[in-house]
């Protein structure tokens, strides 16, 4: 399961909106953005891929 932005074409037929508050606390969760629309970036969260980095940055 990722969080996809309303215009990718990764999204499939399974899908449920959500608004922008709760896509920051699923990525904040730990759910993965999609690599393709990069919701993440969209919503201006830094969120790198590797886990190792992401506790080196804070």
């Amino acid at each position: 399961m990722k969080i996809h932005a309303g215009h990718c074409y990764a999204i499939g037929k399974r899908r449920q909106p959500i608004n922008r508050d709760e896509a920051r606390r699923l990525l904040d969760a730990g759910l993965r953005a999609c690599s393709h629309c990069t919701p993440d970036t969209l919503l201006d969260i830094p969120l790198p891929s590797c886990p190792a980095l992401a506790a080196a940055a804070r």
